[in-house]
């Protein structure tokens, strides 16, 4: 999962509240991808054709055992 700091009704980035930070396990920046590598992306292959190729590797009930387990 990522999650951005952008609220949707403002415009911009705010940092996040100390109430919420507790949410994520770790912070990493993913900074911005070499202009041709953004292009590709912006112009390549519908995505949804790509996604819909995709194959589960977990059935969800496995997931949520594994987040599960460390507060036992």
């Amino acid at each position: 999962m990522i999650a951005t700091q952008n609220p949707g009704e403002q415009m911009g980035t705010f940092p996040l509240p100390e109430s919420q930070l507790d949410r994520f396990l770790m912070r990493i920046s993913l900074g911005y991808p070499p202009r041709e590598a953004e292009r590709a992306l912006l112009m390549g292959e519908d995505r949804r054709a790509l996604l819909a190729r995709f194959q589960a590797v977990m059935a969800p009930t496995s997931c949520w055992r594994c987040s599960a387990r460390p507060r036992r």
